[in-house]
């Protein structure tokens, strides 16, 4: 199915309304972050993630016992543009 770009952002906001961009732990919107919208190897979200939920950068390190490092990032567009993850490069 191909969507319109009304549609897609109205399938955006649909997900913001629901709190889907919300972490599971602390309940703090992502989707407003320019630090906490990121994707880690699939290793480590298998083992410390929340399946399809979403997680803040503080609370997945909290999760992993230790502060994230650049190799526990995959090369993607989401990561490329994340303040948090440049700092580490």
């Amino acid at each position: 199915m191909i969507y319109t770009i009304k549609q897609i952002k109205q399938k955006i906001n649909n997900l913001k309304n629901k709190g889907h961009w919300n972490c599971k732990d602390c309940d703090k919107n992502t989707f407003k972050s320019n630090t906490d919208y990121y994707v880690v190897t699939k290793g480590l979200w298998i083992k410390f993630g929340v399946g399809k939920d979403m997680l803040c950068i503080s609370c997945f390190q909290t999760r992993l016992g230790r502060p994230l490092t650049k190799e526990d990032f995959i090369d993607c567009g989401a990561n490329k543009v994340n303040i948090f993850i440049k700092k580490l490069q």
